[in-house]
């Protein structure tokens, strides 16, 4: 479903080039659950990045589906990333005045009454039909990150990139998020997620490692 070849990502700040991602290459499945590994700083957020289509690289290929993203418009970028793509943002980046139901329905083009249907069954889904008219400072941690996987998923997207999902949570809650991302992969959906969590590396079905902008795989 994703597959990047050898992607090379500079960043320039104050005239010092820091080359990112050194010739990253990397594949995930339909139906796999992948955990991404390494230090703070190491990439891994910039890695997320390119692979949901929100940074071009410097050097390599994106597909997504088979389809080569390279010479792709912006305005067909940004249809790839709404029609086959879900995020997931370890501090969920829900929009604080709007409701729970509200906030996954943003995700759902067409008419509004059948986003809100389709959001409010996403947010039944995961337990929280009773607060989906609760705006997002009246949720708990838990719950807000539970309101961001709805989103995420309402679309039913073919890859699914979440950056920390869990690590804000305590071990119950984590463990809630972490079983519906296995469920998303279950259902055929390809999976990334970027991790410090030796629980969700361990149900992962293969672990990445990146340091100084190289990527190995293996357990660490």
């Amino acid at each position: 479903m994703l597959r990047l070849d050898r992607i090379v990502r500079v960043h320039v700040r104050q005239g010092i080039r820091t080359t990112v991602l050194d010739e990253v290459s990397l594949h995930v499945a339909a139906g796999e659950l992948v955990a991404l590994r390494g230090a703070s700083g190491s990439g891994k957020t910039t890695l997320l990045a390119v692979a949901g289509l929100l940074a071009r690289p410097d050097a390599g290929t994106v597909r997504l589906a088979g389809q080569d993203t390279r010479e792709l418009s912006e305005a067909r970028l940004a249809r790839m990333r709404r029609e086959e793509l879900g995020f997931v943002f370890q501090s969920g980046h829900l929009l604080p005045h709007l409701s729970a139901v509200r906030n996954v329905a943003l995700a759902v083009p067409g008419p509004a009454a059948a986003a809100t249907a389709r959001a409010e069954q996403a947010l039944a889904g995961l337990g929280l039909h009773p607060r989906r008219h609760h705006l997002p400072g009246l949720l708990s941690g838990g719950e807000a990150q539970r309101v961001a996987l709805a989103r995420a998923l309402v679309n039913r997207p073919s890859l699914l990139l979440a950056d920390e999902p869990t690590g804000n949570l305590d071990p119950a809650t984590g463990g809630v998020v972490l079983d519906h991302l296995r469920a998303a992969a279950e259902l055929g959906c390809a999976v990334l997620v970027v991790t410090h969590s030796d629980t969700v590396a361990a149900a992962a079905d293969r672990r990445l490692h990146l340091a100084e902008g190289r990527l190995t795989e293996g357990a660490r």
